[in-house]
């Protein structure tokens, strides 16, 4: 017999769906606000929009980024974040 195929053993990390959701919402909404804001002009849309607007998106984004972190899927990037870090400190 061969070796032990251990692919079976690794459980593979996957979003959420409301995770899902939250970075197709922040999709749309970013470009559905470039368009309008390519196409209005500054009379038309309030300026205290545009704050709530990209807040709602940041927090979406935000929720996500948070998830992926805690199952780990990010940990590749984070090591390496962590070294440069360290490496630049002590210069």
């Amino acid at each position: 017999m061969g070796t032990p195929n251990n692919i079976h053993h690794i459980k593979p990390a996957h979003l959420s769906l409301e995770g899902f959701k939250k970075l197709n919402r922040s999709k749309k909404t970013a470009f559905n606000m470039e368009l309008l804001i390519r196409v209005m002009t500054a009379d038309i849309i309030p300026p205290s929009l545009v704050p709530d607007i990209l807040s709602y998106i940041n927090d979406d984004i935000d929720a996500v980024l948070q998830e992926v972190t805690e199952m780990g899927m990010c940990n590749k990037w984070l090591r390496k974040e962590t070294i440069s870090e360290s490496t630049n400190t002590s210069e």
